[in-house]
């Protein structure tokens, strides 16, 4: 409820005036959705006169991992592939920040930026010939016209 969000906010400010790191989701909670939600003003209010820079962050990935929402459900349900892949994205330090729609237009063009960078590393037909390779062992893979089968 209220005080425990309060009581939260005070627990950032206090360890961010004691010098450390706080990493918060701005959006307030996980996405339902996949996508990137309005950020809370619990972020200016963290930070508000404490000098400390914002760190824009962007995690890319995750949905359809165990920590998304994804199937309809939270945390209990079983990894699509494991290991599953994850890329996180870091902005240049935002100091004073306008507000956190500022902040949020940084953290969306990390998630363009990310979105690009993955199109360079997709599964391009021979990185996904040898994961098929790897993952089915001992099964034939290749065959030729002479009819040699290779594993």
């Amino acid at each position: 409820g209220p005080k425990a969000l309060m009581h939260s906010i005070k627990t950032a400010r206090s360890a961010i005036e004691n010098g450390e790191l706080v990493c918060i989701f701005a959006e307030g909670k996980l996405t339902r959705s996949g996508y990137l939600q309005p950020f809370q003003s619990g972020l200016m209010k963290i930070i508000k006169g404490t000098g400390a820079p914002v760190i824009p962050v962007y995690i890319d990935e995750l949905w359809g991992s165990i920590f998304s929402f994804h199937g309809g459900k939270f945390f209990w349900k079983k990894p699509r592939r494991w290991p599953y892949p994850v890329s996180i994205r870091f902005g240049k330090p935002i100091l004073h920040p306008e507000n956190e729609k500022h902040v949020r237009k940084v953290v969306q063009n990390l998630g363009v930026e990310s979105a690009n960078f993955r199109k360079t590393y997709q599964m391009i037909a021979p990185r996904l010939f040898l994961r098929k390779c790897k993952s089915r062992r001992f099964q034939q893979k290749v065959a030729d016209s002479t009819g040699v089968e290779l594993t």
